[in-house]
């Protein structure tokens, strides 16, 4: 089996099984999440008294930085909008 043969046949497995239609709820939740990390270690920054609790809180800071960059990166890509 060559390999064009064998990208033709996982090509429709996946179209099948509907893995490359858009999903708009999973990015609606998915910004919804990254936002309540932006405000969670807003709030834990202008809260934290030790180091540890700020240590804590770039994490979580950081953590929201890289989701918001995943998201935006799909933003780019139209995979979050459902336009023609």
């Amino acid at each position: 089996m060559d390999q064009q043969n064998r990208y033709t046949i996982l090509k429709a497995r996946v179209e099948v099984d509907g893995l490359l239609e858009k999903q708009p709820m999973f990015y609606i939740l998915h910004a919804l999440l990254i936002a309540s990390f932006w405000i969670l270690s807003i709030v834990m920054l202008l809260n934290g008294t030790t180091f540890l609790s700020l240590l804590a809180a770039t994490v979580v800071l950081g953590f929201a930085s890289t989701q918001t960059a995943l998201f935006s990166h799909d933003v780019g890509h139209e995979q979050v909008t459902t336009h023609a």
